[in-house]
């Protein structure tokens, strides 16, 4: 009969707890993914709280070890978000695309569209209709006439 460091009864509960936390980690992992994958795109009214840009910083040290030197990742960037307002009372925030941060107005109304936490689209008023109703808006007066 050998001798055994552990019983028998520590190593069954130390592989079940090894592997819940393995099984938590993957959950975790995946949520977001899954997330998206499975739900369903809506579309509903919604209106244009807020938006924000933050800034983001990326970066690992380097280092010179006997003659050779390590390398790293320096990133440095912009996440854009928009929060909405949704019929139904409930508040929604959603990353975003530079170009949708650029053009979109806060407290607009429209049609948000979005499925799990992915931004599809949102139809509100743009800096662009805004100008464009602003220009419709002037009359212009030549010389002679007013048009």
């Amino acid at each position: 009969m050998s001798k055994q460091l552990f019983p028998e009864w520590m190593l069954n509960v130390g592989t079940a707890l090894f592997i819940a936390v393995i099984l938590i980690i993957a959950a975790m992992f995946f949520k977001d993914v899954l997330t998206t994958i499975f739900s369903r795109q809506i579309s509903t009214a919604a209106t244009l709280i807020s938006k924000t840009a933050q800034p983001y910083v990326t970066k690992l040290a380097y280092m010179q070890q006997r003659g050779s030197v390590g390398s790293g990742i320096a990133e440095k960037g912009t996440d854009y978000f928009f929060y909405f307002l949704l019929d139904n009372g409930k508040y929604i925030t959603l990353p975003v695309t530079r170009d949708n941060y650029d053009t979109a107005l806060e407290n607009s109304h429209g049609t948000l569209t979005f499925k799990g936490k992915r931004f599809i689209s949102f139809t509100g008023e743009t800096d662009g209709t805004r100008r464009r109703s602003d220009d419709n808006a002037n009359s212009f007066v030549s010389l002679k006439d007013s048009f």
